[in-house]
């Protein structure tokens, strides 16, 4: 019902033909919320579900759109539903009849997906994927999607499962996860104590290829290391750690070394530790913000 999924996936204009309210700017059907709920929130591109399932989706969420006009919406998050444009006729969707009622068979068909294995296995597979591994170990995949069938998709639940399994704790057997451009600079900041200057941040994120909201298409940033690792954005995150560690973020007080490799304690390679003892001193912040081992997680 978010103002902003409505807007940018185009169904505040999703609208039955012939219906009283199909008229101006809502003239017809628009299946692009319901084709992106199903490949990339709920069931997963390889889901189980056909081009007919898109289209009585996109059916069933006719009329869900935003007050208008917009700035004179009654309630806070903007969300409208118009009778006058939705569909009333009965549907059937992945199998399931669902009468023609109103609002409610929106509910409906969230609650059909949000209960579907096809859903469990797809977030399963991308919580695993961000926590372990870019290729997830198909028996985590398979032990958090039990989870999630099993407390009827309650994420804090599958999530404990997650964190107590032997994948997680087994770095050595699963590859590290290399940062996207969000996590180096959150790394970034977490070690370089208060930071004051903020403005920079988003300049920054520019850079590097990731600004904030910014990703052209609705499937969001990747988080696997083939998206983020190629020469380019190595060289332009070895130019910004020379500045990042000289304080940037700070007001121009630089990094505590000391307590930069205090904080990452053994993660440091004895390569990189060598290097760092022959180096400037006032070099060393720069060179251990542009390590490697920095870079992952």
């Amino acid at each position: 019902k978010h103002p902003a999924m409505l807007v940018y996936l185009d169904n505040w204009r999703n609208t039955a033909p012939g219906s009283p309210g199909a008229k101006g700017q809502f003239q017809g059907l628009n299946e692009n919320y319901a084709r992106e709920l199903l490949e990339l929130h709920t069931l997963g591109v390889n889901g189980g579900y056909t081009q007919k399932d898109i289209i009585e989706l996109a059916k069933i969420l006719t009329g869900w759109g935003l007050f208008q006009p917009p700035q004179k919406a009654p309630t806070q998050d903007g969300f409208y539903f118009e009778e006058a444009r939705h569909d009333f006729s009965n549907k059937t969707f992945l199998g399931h009849s669902i009468k023609g009622s109103g609002i409610e068979e929106g509910e409906e068909a969230l609650n059909i997906l949000a209960r579907h294995p096809s859903t469990a296995q797809h977030i399963s597979y991308k919580l695993v994927q961000n926590f372990v591994s870019d290729n997830p170990p198909n028996s985590l995949v398979q032990k958090l999607a039990k989870t999630f069938l099993d407390s009827d998709g309650n994420i804090a639940t599958v999530l404990q499962t997650l964190f107590k399994s032997d994948e997680f704790w087994q770095p050595n057997v699963y590859q590290t996860k290399f940062k996207t451009p969000y996590r180096y600079i959150v790394s970034v900041m977490r070690v370089s104590g208060t930071v004051t200057n903020f403005d920079s941040l988003d300049g920054i994120l520019n850079q590097l290829g990731m600004p904030l909201y910014g990703c052209p298409s609705p499937d969001g940033y990747k988080n696997i290391q083939s998206a983020w690792l190629n020469p380019d954005a190595m060289v332009r995150r070895s130019s910004l750690s020379v500045p990042l560690s000289g304080g940037l973020l700070q007001d121009g007080k630089p990094i505590d070394v000391a307590f930069l490799i205090e904080t990452l304690g053994n993660n440091l390679s004895p390569k990189t530790r060598s290097i760092l003892e022959k180096s400037d001193p006032n070099l060393r912040g720069a060179l251990i913000l542009g390590s490697p081992e920095f870079m992952m997680y």
